[in-house]
């Protein structure tokens, strides 16, 4: 848990709310067992009344690729890493600028997308190196060349209910490089390498493997998208027609 990511008022009417949510409900659902461990430890609900419906995320398939973004942005084929560029505590980017600020790197780019651009890490106290993009927000099309393309999607996340966008990756067959924390190691299997979320050397050697390995590189390519094909909104329908059939009353 993260408090200090949201405002205290926020945090403590969202509290309210689930809490009493939860208790008028035939069921809870949500995306991931640690999801539904934190429910639990909450009190929101007994486990028997939450269930589990992992997201889908085959959709990353149905828009085609907008290749256009990596020469717009000077990028090569596996010569970046990409996340998403978020103040938020919880999200832990900061660790990431502080990672491609080491000599090993600086050869590197990051790729951060999203709102938060250089001027709003610097105001946060931070300092982005020159190896650091920021397109700002990008199409559909540019996100998904930017995860099929990099050599990694990194997520250094304290905590995630889910983790959308690395299982994203690893569905279009990149690696990830993960933080050991929430539900990021249920969801990612066999394709993420996991690093301290609390220390960016760790980050830099996990990133320098990926570059200098191409054996272990593609394994993770390659067992991961494996892994993450159970992960389609198909299956997540009719997981959700079978729990709806399951607590509705007779």
């Amino acid at each position: 848990m993260t408090p200090q990511s949201y405002p205290f008022l926020r945090a403590k009417w969202g509290q309210w709310q689930s809490l009493a949510a939860g208790r008028r409900q035939l069921g809870l659902l949500t995306v991931s067992e640690f999801a539904k461990s934190e429910l639990v430890g909450l009190r929101l609900a007994p486990a028997g009344r939450v269930h589990v419906i992992p997201n889908g995320v085959d959709h990353v398939l149905r828009t085609p690729a907008q290749h256009d973004i990596l020469p717009r942005l000077g990028l090569e084929t596996r010569g970046y890493a990409l996340a998403l560029a978020n103040l938020m505590p919880h999200k832990n980017i900061p660790l990431l600028i502080r990672a491609f600020a080491r000599p090993a790197l600086a050869e590197m780019t990051l790729v951060l997308v999203g709102g938060a651009g250089r001027e709003a890490f610097a105001a946060a106290g931070l300092a982005p190196g020159a190896n650091i993009v920021f397109p700002g927000y990008v199409t559909d099309g540019e996100m998904r060349a930017l995860q099929a393309n990099a050599l990694a999607v990194c997520t250094p996340s304290l905590t995630e209910g889910f983790g959308m966008p690395p299982v994203e990756g690893l569905m279009l067959g990149t690696p990830a490089v993960i933080a050991p924390c929430g539900a990021l190691p249920e969801v990612c299997g066999p394709g993420a390498l996991q690093a301290d979320p609390r220390d960016p050397a760790a980050w830099e050697a996990a990133l320098l493997r990926l570059r200098d390995d191409r054996g272990v590189h593609d394994r993770l390519a390659r067992d991961g998208q494996a892994f993450v094909a159970r992960f389609t909104w198909q299956a997540a329908a009719r997981r959700l027609l079978d729990v709806i059939d399951a607590v509705a009353p007779n």
